[in-house]
């Protein structure tokens, strides 16, 4: 019976020695000796416990050892499952640890159902016993009616009755919170010890004479329903269970299901062909919780979970067992984990698993995995991966694969050779590394990115790091890292694994420890004993280091080591992207070849989003001197990087000291960055931003460009208050107001194209679609000047030359513009397209 339709109220038996006046047979009373001896037995003992913080599989119920057994029950309760081996052991999981339960008092438990009121209902030989699933310590109680036990093998249970059968005698019981009231027999010549099933309807099923037959309540009484309607079985099923309005029991190799009008049909389960997991092949019982079926099967050995899709049975990936394969599963054979970022990657015997691990991961959903085969590797498995940003090494001994997931559809290379055998490879800061050995005894690495492996002439000869990063080594080395700074180290068979943090520090796996490396020094210094463990990996975004475990068949995270990523860098208490007055002197610089983080200031670390574009100018906006970090900031947002990838600029500034005119309303800003979102403009003491109306008159004091827009460093009154901000130049005027030039320009036709507020397409404002008609302003180096309408107002832009399709025979227009006018295009550029963007 399905635990969604198990009872609300308490199920409270009477104490089991109140049977004692009612002992009618020996059997009964040697029943309740045993019972008061086990009264003083202790709780029961633990099974199998481990960390907690599991990645793969999700939790510690799904690895559970049959010992060779195969699983004869299985059901799922609130915080929890129950299982029964064959060899007639009761194990509960709860409270994050299997327990082997002993209280029982023949210790001989066949069948099972769970209760919504926290109760396991067990048939142990002929009696009937109520396990309280919060306290495992507690003795069981039996079930009794007037005192007497409820003998039964078979039985089921819903919100409002419970059912049994004995011999041919077939009882309903209808029980509250204190007591089991008995309402009915229902007459039957059912076979003897035949599984019974009610649903939710309470309507009754049994096996008899070779057909299942369905008997339905009338007042209080059943009957049955309609003998012409039963259904004929080829075999004897073990265990009815129900859900919904449908009834499910196992034949043979099948599920099979008893829909509403008592139609009868299989499910048919997909076989998986590379997992040993996702199969049904010898079911032999079936229970649900929440609408999922937990099947058991003998010839798997394992108790897996599925939905029901019509006629289908969708494995979910959720499945209790061990030793045994899945999609998101570990292996006793895996060999080595990678992470980067939100990518997780894990090396087994026969298969890589790939997988998404961000926000939207979801464990059970197969869409969030990838799988590569031997098969896809030549027949020959690789023994070694390196993950990295949108690609994935698998390297052999005398080459390697490059597995390219960076865009909608992932590719796999063919074999890339290497001269020497490759020991190990590694990813940093955009670059791939691979450590090979060669036949005049020396190592050598070879350095490259995505982009290069791309190239039609790719060879990986090309690409051998030179003597002054990384000196040719005898004897051969075997394991390679990589640093944030580039700094390669290697070291022989004595390591597993190497991997680094954000900050540069390397930490090695070897001799079941954990340990560190400082960047500069050749000292290792133990910090963290994780005995068992196979592989290890950081990453720069999470302090968790995960730990793969392959004989356990599970990978962990620990964050106690010494490491630094960015959920555990602290904001700065300098820190700020605004304020009430702008500074006056700004540091800039630029970054190649370096890993930049894009993150938000959180209320005490900064959390990760994403990595930011290289290769462009920043501003520094603080500095964790502790961790040789810079806090930066462009248009993107902020961004962390390390000190040891930065170049120092100068911005292009000019002192000029005039009075200017604010051509429409615009904000002041605190940084020379405009985002849609005013991120950096100044704020007042209310918390809105400081905005300037058409009309007010600025002080300036110089014009500094950033990211090719120009912005005056100013004094003026903003809402009330005297401040100094950046005003963007293109929305001011040095004319008065009065002055009336002259503009021309012709209309033109333009493809689907991007509009940028700067001559460099530095800042989008918005997209013109195809056909839509234009002022044409200037054309300069492939760059046009244009006027568009939106809402009614002329807004000013730049595009790209080939957007225009159709040169009209437009007459030349000569207008009068006011200069103010002029400016206030390129202001209402950004505030109106703001919105439109959005």
């Amino acid at each position: 019976m399905t635990n969604d339709f198990l009872c609300d109220k308490i199920l409270s038996m009477k104490s089991f020695t109140k049977i004692k006046n009612y002992i009618l047979i020996v059997f009964l009373a040697i029943s309740c000796g045993c019972f008061a001896f086990l009264l003083t037995s202790n709780a029961p003992k633990a099974y199998a416990e481990t960390p907690s913080t599991l990645q793969f599989p999700s939790s510690n119920c799904e690895i559970f050892d049959f010992e060779g057994y195969t699983p004869k029950d299985a059901v799922a309760f609130d915080g929890g499952y129950a299982i029964i081996r064959e060899d007639k052991t009761l194990w509960i999981y709860s409270n994050g640890a299997y327990s082997k339960y002993d209280e029982l008092v023949y210790n001989n438990p066949s069948l099972m159902r769970a209760t919504n009121d926290g109760r396991l209902i067990v048939s142990d030989d002929t009696c009937l016993f109520a396990i309280d699933l919060s306290d495992l310590s507690a003795s069981p109680v039996m079930l009794t009616y007037n005192g007497s036990p409820i003998l039964c093998k078979y039985f089921d249970i819903n919100e409002r009755y419970l059912i049994t059968i004995s011999s041919h005698v077939v009882n309903a019981y209808a029980y509250n919170k204190n007591l089991l009231n008995f309402v009915c027999e229902i007459t039957s010549s059912a076979d003897d010890l035949t599984p019974v099933g009610i649903d939710d309807n309470d309507s009754v099923y049994l096996v008899s004479n070779g057909k299942l037959q369905c008997y339905t309540k009338n007042a209080n009484a059943y009957k049955l329903e309609n003998a012409n309607k039963d259904i004929p079985l080829t075999s004897k099923p073990s265990v009815l269970a129900t859900c919904g309005d449908a009834v499910y029991f196992t034949e043979g190799s099948l599920v099979k299901k008893v829909a509403s009008d008592k139609t009868i049909s299989a499910l048919n389960s997909p076989q998986e062909q590379d997992f040993d997991l996702g199969n049904v092949k010898a079911p032999t019982t079936i229970s649900f919780y929440q609408d999922k079926a937990l099947i058991c099967d003998a010839e798997i050995g394992a108790v897996q979970q599925f939905e029901i899709d019509g006629d289908q049975l969708v494995y979910t990936g959720f499945a209790i067992s061990k030793g045994k394969t899945a999609f998101n599963r570990i292996s006793e054979k895996d060999i080595d984990i990678e992470r980067y970022s939100s990518y997780i990657a894990v090396l087994g015997e026969n298969r890589i698993m790939l997988t998404n691990a961000n926000e939207n991961f979801d464990y059970f959903d197969r869409n969030c995995y990838s799988h590569l085969f031997a098969r896809d590797f030549d027949g020959v498995m690789p023994t070694m991966i390196t993950l990295g940003k949108g690609a994935l090494i698998s390297a052999v001994e005398d080459g390697f694969y490059l597995y390219d997931f960076s865009s909608i559809k992932p590719v796999l290379s063919t074999k890339i050779s290497c001269d020497g055998t490759i020991t190990d490879t590694t990813y940093q800061n955009g670059y791939f590394y691979v450590l090979a050995n060669f036949s005049d005894s020396t190592s050598r690495v070879f350095k490259f990115t995505l982009d290069d492996f791309k190239k039609d002439d790719f060879n990986l000869n090309d690409f051998r790091v030179g003597a002054s990063e990384y000196a040719r080594t005898t004897p051969h080395r075997f394991a390679i890292g990589v640093n944030v700074f580039g700094k390669i180290i290697t070291h022989d068979q004595s390591v597993k694994k190497i991997t680094s943090d954000l900050v540069g520090n390397f930490y090695l796996l070897k001799d079941n420890g954990i340990y560190t490396q400082a960047s500069g020094s050749v000292a290792n210094a133990l910090v963290k004993t994780v005995s068992g463990a196979t592989s290890i990996t950081l990453s720069f975004d999470k302090k968790d280091c995960l730990i793969l475990d392959a004989d356990k068949e599970r990978s962990y995270a620990i964050d106690d080591l010494t490491n630094k990523a960015i959920d555990d860098i602290l904001v700065p208490q300098t820190f700020k992207t605004t304020g009430n007055s702008a500074p006056n002197e700004l540091s800039a610089c630029t970054a190649k070849n370096t890993n930049l983080y894009l993150v938000n200031a959180g209320a005490e670390t900064f959390e990760f989003i994403d990595l930011a574009k290289s290769e462009q100018h920043y501003l520094v906006l603080d500095s964790i001197l502790s961790l040789n970090l810079d806090v930066l900031v462009c248009q993107q947002g902020v961004v962390l990087a390390n000190k040891g990838g930065l170049t120092k600029t100068t911005l292009e500034q000019v002192n000029i000291s005039s009075t200017a005119y604010v051509a429409t309303d615009v904000n002041g800003y605190f940084l020379p960055v405009i985002t849609p979102e005013d991120t950096y403009a100044l704020q007042s003491a209310n918390g809105n931003a400081v905005r300037l109306s058409k009309g007010d008159t600025i002080s300036t004091y110089k014009t500094v460009k950033f990211l090719g827009i120009e912005y005056y460093y100013a004094n003026f009154v903003g809402n009330g208050v005297s401040v100094f901000g950046y005003v963007p130049v293109n929305f001011t005027t040095l004319q008065p107001i009065s002055v009336t030039p002259f503009t021309e320009f012709t209309y033109e036709k333009l493809k689907t194209t991007k509009v940028y507020l700067d001559s460099g397409f530095l800042l989008q404002i918005g997209t013109l679609e195809k056909g839509e008609t234009v002022r044409v302003l200037s054309k300069e180096n492939g760059v046009v000047k244009i006027q568009f309408l939106n809402s009614g107002f002329w807004i000013t832009g730049y595009i790209e030359e080939d957007a225009i399709i159709q040169p009209t025979k437009s007459i030349r227009n000569v207008i009068i513009v006011l200069a103010t006018l002029t400016c206030t295009f390129g202001t209402t550029t950004f505030l109106l397209l703001k919105k439109k963007n959005d």
